[in-house]
Parts: C-alpha cells; structure tokens; sequence
C-alpha cells in the first residue's frame, strides 16, 4: 500500500511541474539527466556505445529517451509512448476582452478534450512558452513560464439567470469558457494586460538571457574587428614592402593589436559556457554539457580545469602575514597550509 501511495505522489508531483508540453518535456529531461542519459544533436554524427542511455528534443514539446541493447538483433524493440500534452485553454493573440463593469476576460479555444464542468469555480492560472528576440531572427531566445499562482477563473451564472443550470444545461466552448482575469476602471487599462502580466514574470528569467546575448554579440563583434585588422595589416605590409634590416615595428605592433583581440575572442565561449552551464572542448571549441567525459564532436577528453597552487612567498601569502600582525588577527587551529 505504501508503494501505491508513493506512486500516486510522484505522479501529482510530476502532473505539478507539467501542466503543458513544453514543462513536461522540461521535467522528462531533468529526469532523465539526474539517471545518467546523455543528450543528442540530431545534427552531430552520434556514436552509440551498447548500454548507453540518450535521449533528443524537438521543438522543446517533444523528447524521445532511448537505451541500447547490450544483445543482439532478437532483442527486438521495447517502446513506450505518451502525450506530453493534455487538454487546456489555449489563449488566443490580442486575448483580453473588456466588458460591461469593467470586468476583462480572456479570448481562448479550448484544447483537447476536457471534461468542461470542471473548469468552472476554480482557480485557474497560466503556463507556456515564451519566444523572446534572439540574435538574429534564426535564433530566438525561448523561455518556459509558469505562474505557481491563481490568476484566472471562470465564473457560473446565478442560478436565479440560468433555472436550467442542474439539468444538463449545454455549454458553448466560445462563449461559457471565457476565463476572468480581473476588473479594471478603463477599458484602455485592459489592453496588453496580459502581456505586461507575462512580460513581468519573463523579465526575471531574461535577465539570464541578457548576459548570453550580450556575449554571442561580442564574439561576433570581436571576430569581425579581428577580420578587419587583418585586412588591414596585409594592406600595410603589401604596401610598405621594403627592404629593412629589422623588424617593422609599426606592422609587429598591428599583431600583437590582433593577438590580443584572439585571446578576448577565446576568452568568450568559455565566459559563455559557464553562464550556460556548459564547458568547452578544448581541442575543436565545441560547446559540451559540464557532465560529459569526451566532446560528442571529435572525442578528445574533456579535462577539468586545474586550481591554480598557491606558491610560496607569493603577494597572497604576504597579504596574510600582514593581516595576521594586525591588531584584529584572529587565531586559527588549522596546521599551517604546506606548498610544494
């Protein structure tokens, strides 16, 4: 019995985190990353290992896991499969609706096949997916939201307006399952009501999103200006080509200009796999997930960063030395800290 309740809990838990597609797949991956499956590209060669665990997305609203076989052929296939989608209100564009009191309803199609009583008298809120402004209009920026508050409902009628309430009274999916968002003073004031709404909650996870941007940004602008010094730098030696007993020192300093926009250009994808929570092959520059052992592009071995030795009589040592003379030094009981 003790199972069954347990199942049941882990059900409602997961139902919790995915009222729509595009959370469910999100709790799916997490799953399935927290029990060792790696992520495919489908645009990367894969090399399956017997017993590997992987899995792939598509469109953030579907995820396909798979296990292969340590057997041969007559293992045959076993799959399983399920919605990640279930029924809903789907809100439409432009979707607020200012009516008599100022109370503002939500223009929405019902989804699926919902048992459409049990929408009513309660409280209701919003998910979904957010498309933000990406780099270039190929790359946009998609954000999950999900408000873990009541925002909507929608109301029954009096039974004094509607006597037949109680006896099968039919109801129309484009005028009875309109939900209530809110009141408002002026009908004006309920225009981009919901977008203000979302644009408030997105705000918080773009920020994120911001730094990620701003960095893809500056790689681009960075290997662009380093493209131009080049340029420049073959015009000048073209053009000045003489005959000098030494090193022109105007054409050696325009390379070291563009060595160092090189080091700021590789400083980046590290910069930005850290935001992403990512790490960078250091053999090919592909970006990996922080879990990976081996780059999935070209398999070189994927080695932590070494932390850095302090060496002895180095500036944080004396800073320390100093610190311990002053009149506010505290004792430690750690031994002292030995260097090779």
């Amino acid at each position: 019995m003790e199972d069954v309740k347990m199942t049941a809990r882990s059900l409602m838990e997961f139902l919790d985190k995915s009222p729509v597609n595009f959370l469910a797949v999100k709790t799916v991956k997490n799953e399935l990353d927290a029990n060792g499956f790696k992520q495919l590209d489908p645009a990367d060669h894969w090399e399956l290992e017997r017993g590997g665990k992987y899995y792939i997305t598509k469109n953030g609203s579907a995820i396909f896991a798979f296990v292969v076989t340590t057997g041969g052929p007559e293992a045959g296939f076993r799959i399983i499969s399920a919605h990640s989608d279930s029924p809903c209100l789907r809100i439409k564009p432009n979707a607020e609706m200012c009516g008599e009191g100022g109370v503002v309803r939500l223009n929405v199609e019902v989804y699926g096949g919902p048992i459409l009583y049990t929408w009513f008298d309660r409280p209701l809120s919003i998910a979904g997916r957010v498309v933000l402004r990406g780099e270039d209009v190929l790359h946009p920026e998609c954000v999950t939201v999900k408000f873990d508050r009541p925002l909507l409902t929608i109301p029954h009628l009096a039974i004094h307006f509607n006597r037949a309430v109680n006896e099968g009274n039919p109801l129309s999916r484009q005028k009875d399952m309109l939900p209530v968002i809110g009141l408002v003073k002026d009908s004006l004031e309920s225009d981009g009501l919901l977008v203000r709404l979302v644009a408030e909650a997105v705000g918080r996870k773009a920020g994120q999103l911001v730094d990620v941007s701003k960095l893809r940004i500056s790689a681009a602008e960075v290997n662009s200006e380093i493209t131009k010094r080049y340029e420049t730098l073959g015009r000048y030696v073209y053009e000045n080509c003489h005959g000098l007993l030494a090193g022109d020192p105007e054409a050696f300093g325009k390379m070291s200009e563009i060595d160092e926009l090189r080091a700021q250009a590789a400083s980046i994808p590290k910069e930005l796999g850290d935001k992403q929570n990512k790490t960078v092959c250091p053999v090919c520059g592909k970006q990996c997930a922080n879990t990976d052992t081996f780059c999935s592009t070209c398999g070189a071995k994927l080695e932590p960063e070494p932390e850095p030795i302090p060496q002895e009589g180095g500036p944080n040592d004396a800073a320390a030395a100093q610190a311990n003379e002053g009149p506010d030094a505290q004792v430690s009981d750690l031994p002292p800290r030995q260097y090779p």
